[in-house]
């Protein structure tokens, strides 16, 4: 099976064109999930299905 971890040097590219990550609002609401857990969930799955 392909290595399914993602290399720290793709975030590092990956996240200068990403916007900034937002805190949660004066209303309140659902905390957002940081870009690193959310990139490397795409990359799992990138991988994982590409490797069948």
């Amino acid at each position: 099976m392909a290595d399914a971890r993602m290399p720290m040097s793709f975030y590092e590219l990956a996240r200068k064109l990403l916007p900034a990550e937002q805190e949660v609002g004066p209303q309140g609401g659902r905390p957002p999930i940081g870009h690193y857990k959310v990139l490397k969930v795409i990359w799992f799955v990138l991988v994982t299905f590409s490797a069948r």
